[in-house]
């Protein structure tokens, strides 16, 4: 009679806790963060939480991250949006850390169109016409259907050497027109003012040179700028 009482209180505290656990790790606040400007995903806010399927009321224990940062990708093919992390702040609260990508730049598809191609040369995306007054051109190289290649993964280096001058991807965009390769390897920007900015190099020495070239370009005049080959 003790062991089916024992049983039965066993059970009562076993249903109370789960229960309570139910009730304190509920979610009752979804936060999306973006790296990148969310404003130009054209996405409303929690739309990301509502594709993934996590939602108000949720355990906080029980959210599978596998399985949102899947469907989220799946939903986006693109690769234009990415969970990159879902931070779990207890008891309620659940932040969903999201990736953009924005295009930065265009290169010439062999079968026709444009690939574009965020920092990272992580998009995929094909676009018949791209709007070249907002992306930069990278000449000279043809793609098939990757981007894994020798020329593009130099053009990405030179992009990030020249980003971390201090430019967004928009400004970046901006200011070079265009980005090819010399033989020898050496990275060629042509402005959109007209000028010309080549660094070589690689890693440090990259983002070293065209620093170092940017803030001699500043110093320029604008009357001299547009004739600049640096």
């Amino acid at each position: 009679m003790k062991k089916r009482i024992f049983a039965a209180l066993a059970g009562v505290l076993i249903i109370a806790l789960v229960t309570a656990f139910g009730v304190v790790f509920s979610v009752d606040e979804i936060v999306e963060v973006y790296d990148g400007d969310a404003s130009a995903t054209g996405i409303k806010s929690g739309d990301i939480a509502g594709i993934a399927e996590i939602s108000i009321g949720d355990n906080i224990l029980s959210i599978n991250e596998t399985e949102a940062k899947d469907k989220v990708s799946e939903y986006f093919s693109d690769n234009s949006i990415d969970i990159y992390d879902i931070e779990r702040v207890f008891p309620n609260k659940v932040i969903i850390k999201i990736k953009h990508r924005l295009p930065i730049a265009a290169v010439t598809v062999e079968s026709g169109g444009y690939a574009l191609a965020d920092i990272d040369f992580q998009l995929n995306k094909i676009e018949e016409e791209a709007d070249f007054s907002k992306l930069v051109f990278i000449e000279g190289v043809t793609v098939k259907n990757t981007f894994n290649i020798p020329e593009l993964k130099r053009v990405r280096e030179g992009l990030i050497a020249a980003k971390s001058a201090g430019f967004s991807n928009e400004a970046l965009a901006s200011f070079i027109e265009k980005v090819n390769l010399t033989p020898e390897g050496k990275i060629v920007f042509t402005l959109r003012s007209g000028g010309v900015i080549t660094i070589e190099g690689q890693g440090e020495q990259l983002s070293a040179a065209f620093k170092d070239k940017y803030s001699k370009y500043l110093n320029l005049s604008d009357k001299l700028r547009p004739g600049a080959n640096l």
